[in-house]
Formats: C-alpha cells, sequence, structure tokens
C-alpha cells in the first residue's frame, strides 16, 4: 500500500481506506474450483513476476491473465524475477487455452490478439537485443534499439518500460 500510494496523490486518494485481507487458503502451482455453476482454474505461471498466476473460465474461454498480458502497453520487466524468455513461453501456453476473452493487467478486455501482441513485442525485443549484441557494442546499439522499438509500437503505452525489456533480455544472453 506504502509503495503504490507513493506513486502520486491520485493513486494514493484511491487507496485510502483499503484494507488489505489475508489469504485464508493457498495452493501450489493450480487449484480448481467449483463454484456452483463456474468451474475455476487459479494457475501459477511466474514469468513477469515470481508470484504471476492467472484465472481461467474453461467454460467460459474468459482469461484473467493479470500483468502477463497488456492491451497497448509496454510490458513491464524491471524486478529481477522477471524472465523475458520464460514470459513469452508463458503466452504460448494462454494462447493454446484458446480464450474467446482476456482480460489483461492494463488495457481495455479484449480476445486471444492480445495475448498475441504481447508475445510478438517480447519476442521482438528479445531477437533485436539478441541481434545487436552479436554485431558489436550493445551499450552503444542499446539507446538506438530503444527508439526502433518505440518507433515500432507507437501507440503502446508507458515506453519508459522499453529500456527494462533491453536489460532483461540482454542478461539473459549471459555477455
Amino acid at each position: 500500500m506504502e509503495l503504490f500510494s507513493s506513486f502520486g496523490p491520485h493513486v494514493a486518494e484511491q487507496l485510502e481506506g483499503v484494507r488489505l485481507v489475508e489469504p485464508d487458503e493457498t495452493y501450489d502451482g493450480r487449484l480448481s474450483l467449483d463454484l456452483g455453476s463456474v468451474a475455476v482454474e487459479l494457475v501459477e505461471r511466474p514469468a513477469h513476476t515470481r508470484g504471476d498466476q492467472v484465472v481461467w473460465l474453461p467454460k467460459e474461454r474468459v482469461l484473467f491473465a493479470g500483468d502477463l498480458v497488456e492491451n497497448r502497453f509496454f510490458p513491464i520487466l524491471p524486478d529481477e524475477d522477471a524472465h523475458g524468455s520464460r514470459w513469452i513461453d508463458v503466452l504460448g501456453e494462454l494462447e493454446a487455452l484458446g480464450p474467446d476473452v482476456v482480460v489483461p493487467g492494463h488495457g481495455e478486455v479484449g480476445g486471444i490478439e492480445l495475448i498475441r501482441g504481447c508475445r510478438d513485442y517480447l519476442d521482438a525485443v528479445r531477437e533485436r537485443v539478441r541481434a545487436a549484441a552479436d554485431h558489436g557494442d550493445f551499450a552503444e546499439a542499446r539507446s538506438g534499439l530503444a527508439e526502433e522499438i518505440r518507433r515500432d509500437w507507437p501507440d503502446w503505452d508507458n515506453p519508459v518500460w522499453i529500456d527494462f525489456a533491453i536489460g532483461r533480455f540482454h542478461d539473459e544472453l549471459g555477455r
């Protein structure tokens, strides 16, 4: 609460009076719930953070993807536990579910194209970072990469996260 309240007065105001409630049931990996007429699957899929999970309603074909999927919003990879290549794999798993409705962590609700869009972006960043690292001075190429990526996704919000994605994928190369 303290961290998010520090994002600005408008956020702090929205959080005023909010009380965190500790969970009374936990699970590892997967938990299926029967809510009467609705079957719900809770599935851990760490990639953006080590606590990522999705909520899947198989009968309704609705996926609540959290921050694993964004709509016109650059994926957030600043944390040490964010892993870009794992994220790409997880997005492939989510796409294989074949959801009709995808509720992203940021942006408007959409369909499976939201998953594909995030995966395409992360794939492109990974490949561009790999190519830049293979062809010379990565530090020199880094700012050009960020500008190129911004040009290719001009209608996406929060471009501050581009540099973090570039850095995470470069770290994965281990060079």
